[in-house]
């Protein structure tokens, strides 16, 4: 064990201190085990596994993004939005598939579809605070909007429903 450590907690790191090992104890008795490149771009996850029940993979784009997570259940795709870091979909292997929408020219989200489930639609001000929320799809049945209040120190202050009118905001 030469370039191992072992550390309390049952927590087990390699020299570059990446977290390889980490015993779990309770409900089950488990190990989590991380793998990692030793070439090219060193440390970066390429898989885990849970004890023998899960196995997963993990691949990267040519910017070094996760781009693909594959599982007993599939595989997960993520592409970020066009020309930027920002999230754009994400692909799963149930086909509900998330897409994220932003503000022409500033990095805030404006919705976020999974698939025809939910739709969650946003509102900002001209600060870049969330006005309000509308949560609609096959989830949300009647559809519902959230609006909020802020402060002079842009801290929120208030939250009411459209649908529910004892929603309260603490």
């Amino acid at each position: 064990m030469n370039n191992w450590y072992i550390i309390p907690s049952g927590f087990c790191l390699h020299t570059n201190f990446a977290l390889t090992s980490k015993a779990i104890e309770g409900i089950y008795t488990k190990a989590i085990t991380r793998t990692y490149t030793d070439t090219g771009a060193k440390g970066r996850i390429l898989g885990m596994s849970i004890g023998t029940a899960g196995n997963y993979s993990y691949a990267y784009d040519a910017y070094g993004r996760l781009n693909t997570l594959t599982t007993s259940a599939g595989n997960f795709t993520y592409a970020p939005l066009a020309n930027s870091n920002l999230p754009g979909t994400v692909t799963r292997p149930n086909n509900v598939n998330t897409t994220w929408s932003y503000e022409t020219n500033r990095d805030l989200v404006t919705a976020v579809a999974n698939g025809n489930l939910s739709t969650y639609s946003y509102v900002n001000d001209v600060l870049g605070r969330r006005q309000s929320m509308a949560k609609s799809g096959s989830l949300f049945n009647p559809t519902e909007t959230l609006s909020y209040a802020y402060n002079d120190r842009s801290e929120v202050t208030g939250a009411s429903s459209d649908v529910n009118p004892n929603f309260r905001y603490k």
